[in-house]
């Protein structure tokens, strides 16, 4: 007997699902697709139904003629997903147990930088125009074109701890750049890797650019995640929710001068950014 289902995969990483005649197409692609890539195939990142027997070219959409079959594919799909897309279907119903979201200790020292992103923030902070907008207990960026949306605020210490919270709708990676005097360094954070790096200096190629440290993630959409930068002389040690990494470079010993937070694809928020010094 063969299979009933069968799962597809494109290289965009959006997902399709096949039954007996039918074939539906998700539609949403990975996060590490680039905006640009995004834009140029925007008619196929849609949701889409297809009668393989009658229609095998896949010419014709018929989503709308067919919504019981689209509920039930939509549903044998997400099944798949919340089971791993293991070979053991879950049970209809069954949800997949919750990852946790970390709760982080504050840490000790004088606060010197505190916003709940709540609403825009005045000065001293400065950010890209009409590329911000404060909803759902943050501040959304929502880049126009291929450069990233900037929200910065600038900020004096040496020794310190860095927090924030981030979530991710649609955005293909968020970035949290340190900057000095002669340059600066990055925390880069998507949904499936954080890394972080030393910047090319002025007057360098953007190749230059060190990677430090780097670990996975898995984190999902619309959910908010505490993320940690705590430098101290020459390291760094980085929390994102419950993942811990560090890393040694000379620059995090040199004195820091502002915080830039940037947002790279369709949409990531911001919320309670709080700069500590070290105790």
């Amino acid at each position: 007997k063969g299979r009933e289902d069968l799962i597809l995969h494109s290289a965009d990483g959006t997902f399709a699902i096949r039954k007996g005649p039918w074939k539906w197409i998700e539609g949403v692609p990975a996060d590490g697709i680039s905006a640009a890539a995004r834009k140029s195939h925007s008619n196929q990142h849609r949701p889409q139904l297809y009668h393989l027997q009658q229609d095998p070219g896949e010419t014709k959409d018929v989503s709308a003629e067919h919504p019981e079959v689209v509920a039930e594919l939509r549903s044998l799909l997400d099944r798949y997903r919340d089971g791993g897309y293991s070979r053991e279907l879950p049970p209809p119903g069954a949800k997949p147990a919750a990852r946790p979201i970390a709760t982080l200790a504050p840490p000790e020292g004088p606060t010197i930088l505190a916003a709940s992103l709540e609403s825009l923030p005045g000065r001293p902070w400065t950010f890209s125009a009409n590329q911000w907008s404060a909803r759902d207990g943050g501040l959304w960026a929502a880049p126009q074109g291929e450069a990233a949306a900037q929200l910065k605020a600038p900020v004096e210490f040496v020794d310190g701890v860095i927090d924030f919270e981030v979530s991710f709708r649609g955005a293909n990676r968020v970035s949290l750049r340190v900057e000095r005097p002669e340059g600066s360094f990055r925390l880069v954070v998507s949904r499936t890797m954080a890394s972080l790096a030393k910047n090319p200096s002025k007057g360098e190629d953007k190749e230059a650019a060190v990677v430090v440290a780097e670990r996975k993630l898995n984190l999902d959409s619309d959910k908010w995640y505490p993320v940690r930068l705590a430098v101290r002389g020459q390291e760094a040690a980085v929390q994102v929710n419950d993942v811990q990494f560090k890393g040694t470079h000379a620059v995090f010993a040199e004195p820091k001068t502002a915080l830039s937070f940037l947002v790279f694809g369709e949409s990531a928020g911001f919320r309670n950014v709080r700069v500590t010094l070290e105790k």
